[in-house]
């Protein structure tokens, strides 16, 4: 079933997907796009509340399939109408549609054909091991999307749903390394800040230099890092991509053993709505030993996180 609001729907502005279940992780999620819209940036949102399909074990003589399904399409409705009022509050035009199917595969086919821009997902705080053993639904969508994800965490500051102009600029900050998936998500930051005329930072965190390394390091090595040539290499490829679109990046280096805690201080520092960094699509169980930074970012930063594979 589709619902559509009266809301004008503004030229150029960008889709995104929420994903619905009536918890208060996706209440938030839903609050942080109606902060979202309290910037410069134009947006729609559809919000999907997947319904999962009848056990064997939810039918019987006593509740038959209809009247479970009746059940859980008045749950969905009830979900759905509170996360309309929030959003109609904040003037954020959209439409609500219930589907059944599973949760990880209904949302990546409803983003492919709609053509959203991202997902948006609220997050319960979990670990990442934990996550993987529960089946987080945020934490596979993040594995397998063809889209950015947007995780929006239980300590993500939003703010009332009013309906405004667009009161602020949008401030976003892009965290960078050397992988490819990094110049995807300096395309998806441009997109965001191009279209609402918003802020731009860019971080490059490199490790602090240990005893041994200084000892048993290189010439050329030990020149490198003091003249952070990681950094500019990083830089490089972002810095390009943000001229050809006649976009201003404010660049920031850092030196910490601890990356992801580096980019969610910077992120608050700075008042940004969203950190946008690139994700190599590890399982939560794989990036939990491998201790990814984008990992370490989603469950530890007060701020929403963009990750892009």
């Amino acid at each position: 079933m589709i619902k559509q609001t009266n809301a004008s729907t503004p030229p150029q502005a960008m889709h995104f997907l929420l994903a619905v279940d009536g918890s208060e992780s996706s209440t938030r999620a839903a609050q942080w796009l109606a902060t979202l819209a309290q910037t410069h940036l134009a947006l729609r949102c559809t919000a999907l509340y997947v319904l999962h399909p009848l056990m064997v074990g939810e039918v019987s003589a006593l509740a038959p399939a209809h009247v479970s399904l009746d059940e859980r399409e008045q749950e969905a409705d009830l979900a759905l109408a509170k996360i309309s009022d929030l959003l109609e509050s904040a003037g954020v035009a959209h439409i609500t549609q219930t589907s059944i199917g599973n949760a990880v595969d209904t949302l990546l086919s409803h983003a492919h054909s709609l053509g959203a821009d991202a997902l948006v997902v609220g997050r319960r705080g979990q670990g990442a091991l934990r996550a993987a053993l529960l089946g987080s639904v945020s934490s596979k969508l993040v594995q397998h999307a063809q889209v950015p994800v947007i995780v929006v965490g239980e300590n993500t500051p939003v703010a009332a749903p009013i309906r405004t102009d667009g009161d602020r600029p949008l401030k976003v900050l892009l965290a960078l390394d050397r992988f490819p998936n990094a110049l995807r998500a300096a395309d998806f930051a441009a997109k965001l800040v191009q279209q609402s005329g918003g802020e731009l930072h860019a971080v490059h965190v490199r490790p602090t230099l240990t005893l041994a390394e200084a000892l048993l390091s290189t010439r050329q090595h030990l020149l490198d890092y003091w003249a952070d040539n990681d950094a500019n290499a990083s830089m490089a490829a972002p810095r390009k991509l943000m001229q050809t679109r006649g976009l201003e990046i404010h660049e920031h280096a850092s030196t910490s053993d601890t990356p992801d805690q580096a980019i969610g201080q910077l992120a608050i520092e700075l008042a940004c709505e969203l950190v946008v960094m690139g994700t190599r699509g590890l399982s939560p169980v794989s990036a939990s030993i491998m201790g990814s930074v984008s990992q370490g970012v989603l469950t530890q930063a007060n701020v929403a996180v963009a990750l892009v594979k």
